[in-house]
């Protein structure tokens, strides 16, 4: 069973490794963990992608 996610739907939080603010814009769980869609911007292009709770941070 799946723990309640850590973000929530339209919290800003920070990409650790990119070093990156973003919005969450999505939540998936495959039943054991839940994986967060960041919406953020690089190089002025939006990227969309899936993260996992260790990859972020909330933003404060």
């Amino acid at each position: 069973m799946t723990s309640p996610p850590v973000f929530e739907i339209g919290q800003r939080v920070k990409i650790k490794e990119l070093k990156r603010a973003g919005r969450l814009v999505g939540l998936f769980s495959d039943g054991a963990n839940w994986q967060y869609q960041v919406r953020y911007f690089d190089e002025a292009k939006a990227q969309t992608i899936y993260f996992f709770a260790d990859e972020l941070e909330a933003e404060s």
